[in-house]
């Protein structure tokens, strides 16, 4: 009569095969192993699942040809672990690694009281303050907020000149004084400015002087949020800390023909808001003349643009040929702009990096600093505005943020200016930035750390919102493009040493291929110095 048997696994998961009246012992994975290889199996190997990146967990199948006459314990043990199969793919293999750095979000500065006297209004912490805005009132009398950059350092009233008149008068205009474009936004203080002053005063409700007192404004750099505020009731002192603001972007506004006798220019084109400001960008056209970014200013340059403001064409025709843009000496040296004068023109801005343009007009050249990354913000004037005595037409915004990371001395080279990173906020919102600058200079370490260089990187691109605080940048170690890759668990060990994968041929069989192994990363491997392509199928456990 025939051995019955039984078959199960045991606690260890081997296969047990269980003799009913032999007393002979069951066998066990080993048994079967030394079977098969007696039998001289076409594919004798191990499946080897591997982890990357932490604690190792493998998994050994043993593979087996159902061709083989196989007993009904090792049939079993064959399908233990099921197959499917997966492509052969390509891609980028990229190493990143992770570094603290510092982000702050906005500019602080501290705001000092123009006057002494008492609180009598103040604001909240959290407000945001901009242009025309009263910051607080000293003695019931408002201290408004104006845009820019001259320092507030003196009364204005006519007859006054400079350029903190051209700053008054553009906050003015901007807030919608000069409607009629009855003053000419220019560095004069004169009765149609006084009463332009007069306008806005009787908005505020104040004395109509015509005038503007020294203590009745205080300058921010942009749009702000109080960080800090005066309590009602307060005294304060003149020159004492008033409020402290947080100035996210610098705002610079762009005058429309501010430096020409004209009194109309029909506008008809503008930048778009978001347009990045570089050297030669047109912020807007009008009569058909571009106004032209200049950001490079050398001093030819420099020379040049002076010519120009003084409206004098003798003048400009001069400094042109010195600088050798007549080279054979076609322009008449006179106060009339023609043809050799316009080919002067274009061949200093060809050799400065403008497009051309062939106006001689100073107020077609607008000139920023170049060392901050200026955008269209705003379009203050419409398309088809006319430039009565010079508008306001676009204001321009640069972020204020500083974002940086102290490295350590020695690992330092792995930043080069120009390398792309990415940074993760506290909130989990990402963006770019490249390395900027890299420091020269060593700070010492604390608590015994190691001495640490600053790197400066430049925002590229912008979330919603800027979170200040702590911020992961992360940077590429090193790069493979194109790597050729599988699953690390479609890797097969073999017993003679090495690595092979099993690849399906088009009618269903499989077959072994050789493979050398390059860079693993999350949970692929790269395949070198083999005859897989993308697109082939390789078997791996289910």
């Amino acid at each position: 009569m025939p051995e019955q048997t039984t078959t199960e696994l045991d606690a260890n998961g081997d296969v047990e095969v269980a003799a009913s009246s032999s007393g002979q012992r069951p066998l066990t994975t080993t048994d079967i192993d030394e079977r098969l290889a007696a039998r001289r199996r076409r594919w004798p190997s191990f499946l080897v699942g591997l982890a990357i990146g932490g604690a190792a967990t493998f998994g050994v199948t043993i593979r087996f040809d159902q061709s083989d006459d196989l007993s009904a314990a090792e049939t079993q043990l064959a399908e233990v672990v099921e197959l499917s199969t997966v492509e052969v793919s390509q891609r980028d293999l990229i190493e990143q690694v992770d570094w603290t750095g510092s982000l702050s979000a906005g500019q602080l500065t501290t705001i000092l009281s123009p006057t002494a006297g008492t609180i009598t209004a103040s604001r909240d912490v959290g407000d945001t303050i901009g242009r025309g805005d009263i910051v607080v009132e000293i003695d019931d009398r408002p201290v408004v907020a104006l845009i820019g950059a001259v320092p507030i350092w003196r009364d204005l009233s006519v007859g006054d000149e400079g350029d903190d008149v051209v700053q008054l008068e553009t906050n003015l205009a901007a807030l919608g004084f000069n409607a009629d474009g009855d003053v000419r936004i220019d560095d004069t203080f004169t009765s149609a400015t006084a009463t332009m002053v007069e306008a806005w005063q009787e908005a505020l409700g104040v004395d109509e002087t015509g005038s503007v007192a020294q203590s009745d404004v205080v300058l921010l750099a942009g749009v702000s949020t109080v960080i800090s505020a005066p309590t009602v009731g307060a005294s304060v002192k003149d020159g004492a800390e008033l409020l402290t603001i947080e100035t996210p972007s610098v705002q610079i506004d762009v005058i429309g023909w501010e430096y020409t006798a004209a009194t109309l220019g029909e506008v008809t084109w503008i930048a778009e808001p978001g347009t990045n400001v570089e050297h030669g960008t047109v912020l807007y056209t009008a009569d058909g003349v571009d106004a032209l970014a200049v950001l490079d200013v050398s001093p030819e340059t420099q020379a040049v643009l002076d010519a120009m403001e003084g409206a004098n064409i003798e003048e400009l025709e001069s400094v042109l040929r010195s600088l050798g843009y007549d080279p054979d000496e076609q322009m008449e040296i006179d106060d009339e702009a023609d043809l050799a004068t316009v080919a002067a023109i274009i061949r200093w801005q060809e050799a400065v990096g403008l497009p051309a343009n062939p106006s001689p007009d100073r107020s077609d050249y607008v000139v920023i600093d170049e060392d901050e990354p200026y955008k269209v913000a705003t379009q203050v004037a419409a398309v088809g505005d006319q430039l009565a005595g010079g508008a306001l037409v676009v204001t321009l915004t640069s972020p204020t943020l500083a974002l940086t990371a102290d490295v350590s001395v020695a690992e330092v080279d792995e930043f080069a200016v120009g390398d792309v990173v990415t940074v993760k906020q506290v909130d989990e919102t990402i963006f770019n930035a490249v390395v900027a600058e890299i420091g020269d200079t060593t700070t010492a370490g604390t608590g015994g750390g190691a001495a640490t260089v600053e790197v400066v990187f430049e925002v590229t691109s912008e979330p919603d919102e800027f979170v200040s605080g702590t911020v992961t940048v992360t940077t590429e170690s090193s790069r493979i493009d194109n790597a050729i890759v599988v699953p690390t668990r479609a890797l097969v060990t073999l017993r003679e040493g090495g690595f092979a994968v099993e690849v399906q041929n088009p009618d269903g069989t499989t077959r072994l291929v050789g493979i050398d192994v390059g860079t693993y990363d999350d949970g692929l491997v790269e395949v070198i110095d083999s005859e897989l392509a993308p697109g082939d199928l390789v078997v791996v456990p289910s």
